[in-house]
């Protein structure tokens, strides 16, 4: 026992740092962490009682302002959509939860300042557009044999929708989503 404590002293000797000093770092990096998810848990469980019946332009308006008040992140909203008012209940929550999971990969992993949803209409149909300036994933480009949930709910989201979506991950990250063939 003697000889760990006279290493340890001796590796603490030549880093610099006391063992009160490790302990006060790692405890500020695990107040961060905790911080950080007790935002997102927040911001998800205002996101959870949206009424679908209500106006969905304020509820998506509601949703970033309160991605905004949790993390600090600025958010812009691009509508050119008339479509998007005879969305079905479905294709409404399922839009909604896509964002939900995009935003709080946003606050988790990008380290982005700005966020921008743009929503615009097709001949029949509308592309419905995410994209962030933060740093992008680039092991989430590739396929590196983990799974990544966020993206794989988002792909079975847009396929309920029967659309299509393709993600970007440089210069931030861009959610592409096309959902066609809904308009009569």
């Amino acid at each position: 026992f003697a000889v760990i404590l006279g290493i340890g002293y001796g590796t603490m000797a030549l880093t610099g740092t006391s063992a009160s000093d490790r302990f006060s770092e790692r405890t500020d990096e695990a107040e961060l962490f905790a911080d950080q998810a007790f935002s997102e848990v927040r911001f998800l469980l205002e996101n959870t009682h949206i009424n679908l019946n209500e106006d969905f332009i304020a509820n998506l308006k509601n949703i970033l302002f309160n991605f905004e008040r949790h993390f600090g992140i600025h958010t812009e909203l691009f509508l050119a959509s008339e479509h998007i008012r005879i969305l079905s209940t479905n294709y409404k929550f399922q839009m909604v939860r896509i964002l939900n999971e995009a935003l709080s990969n946003v606050a988790r992993h990008s380290e982005a300042r700005n966020v921008i949803i743009r929503i615009t209409d097709t001949m029949k149909g509308l592309h419905f557009i995410i994209s962030d300036d933060g740093i992008g994933n680039r092991s989430l480009s590739r396929n590196d044999g983990q799974n990544h949930y966020g993206i794989e709910n988002i792909k079975g989201r847009v396929a309920e929708m029967n659309g299509s979506v393709t993600f970007d991950f440089t210069g931030g990250t861009t959610i592409a989503i096309s959902i066609e063939d809904f308009i009569s």
